[in-house]
């Protein structure tokens, strides 16, 4: 299965979530590996999660303010939420995880960020895509790709991955109903909504 675009689902928490991505085509889970983190996993059931899945990214998110180490786990890719870590980050390219509002304040220093990440994940409360909104995301994906984590919903979705030069999109798991027991709702309507059709009779 495939999507149309590229899909990080970042906050995985659970096996059920995880598998549920794998097979739906989505790039990449994301899994904090904060100790204070509210969704924090720790290398114990991060490994017990991802013994079950196979060719999907993993991603360690942090804000670099515990005693978790990244090296500890075993993932392809660090995403950072913390610009004052990410000033002073010397590792392997990241994924910036950064609110518009604050990607306002500092469009005028991406330049100080280029040999430091590979990505950003533009989140947001706004539960609409403004034209300033719009404008921004498209001077920044000239630069760098872009992953949208706000506005995008079921009735819009299609025309944002079509309309916008993004890479993909960023979207959240949830917490397990009881072990083993999901209700996705939106995620799931919107991964459904990106499926490519199949092109057997074409």
């Amino acid at each position: 299965m495939a999507l149309k675009t590229t899909v990080i689902i970042n906050e995985i928490t659970n096996l059920s979530d995880a598998r549920y991505c794998a097979g739906m085509g989505v790039d990449y889970i994301g899994f904090r590996i904060d100790n204070e983190h509210d969704k924090y996993v720790d290398v114990a059931n991060y490994n017990e999660i991802t013994n079950w899945i196979s060719g999907i990214g993993l991603i360690g998110e942090t804000s670099g303010k515990s005693e978790s180490k990244p090296e500890d786990y075993k993932i392809d890719q660090l995403l950072i939420d913390n610009i004052d870590q990410l000033a002073h980050y010397t590792g392997q390219p990241a994924i910036w995880s950064v609110p518009m509002v604050d990607l306002q304040n500092n469009i005028s220093t991406l330049s100080d960020y280029q040999s430091k990440i590979v990505g950003i994940v533009i989140t947001g409360e706004d539960s609409n895509l403004t034209e300033n909104h719009l404008a921004i995301i498209k001077d920044i994906a000239t630069r760098f790709d872009v992953y949208l984590s706000f506005g995008v919903r079921t009735d819009n979705v299609l025309n944002v991955i079509d309309e916008l030069p993004i890479k993909g999109l960023a979207l959240k798991g949830s917490d397990e109903i009881r072990p083993g027991y999901k209700d996705y709702n939106e995620l799931a309507d919107i991964l459904e909504l990106l499926e490519e059709e199949d092109s057997y009779y074409e």
